[in-house]
């Protein structure tokens, strides 16, 4: 139980501070997602050994690609910032919460865009499509989410 614990502060102190950057300045800095990259390969060998390592990098792969992917495919929509901070989740989550985390972000993010898009129409006011709107405080959400499903 201590190592659950461990592990949701980590991913909580990274996420929430990484929120409020992006929320001030729309950037997250390199150093704070290669600190918690590097904190989260520690605990996965002090905790699980080497012999699991290669199950969480995976995930760490995982989440990286599908954002690339979905960047590639949207013309940089999603920034890099937002691509990297998913290399620490798949090492804290492995495959399978990385994949469901994904599809938990998506929801949060559709369903944002969803409520600007009916409080538009009840105000009778045009939504202009956001660009460059901070996506780490939607990813911190979808983690919340996901922990919760996973315990």
């Amino acid at each position: 139980m201590l190592e659950w614990y461990l592990e949701i502060s980590l991913l909580m102190l990274f996420l929430i501070t990484a929120s409020i950057i992006d929320l001030k300045h729309r950037v997250v800095p390199d150093t704070l997602t290669a600190t918690f990259f590097a904190s989260a390969i520690l605990f996965r060998i002090f905790y699980h050994g080497e012999h699991s390592l290669i199950y969480y990098l995976a995930g760490a792969a995982v989440g990286f690609f599908i954002l690339l992917l979905v960047s590639l495919m949207s013309n940089g929509d999603i920034g890099g910032g937002d691509i990297k901070i998913y290399a620490p989740i798949g090492l804290i989550f492995g495959i399978q919460f990385t994949i469901l985390s994904l599809i938990a972000f998506s929801v949060v993010v559709i369903s944002y865009y969803l409520l600007r898009w009916i409080k538009g129409s009840l105000t009778n006011k045009r939504i202009k499509a956001a660009t460059g709107i901070p996506l780490v405080p939607f990813i911190t959400v979808s983690i919340l989410l996901t922990e919760g499903m996973r315990y």
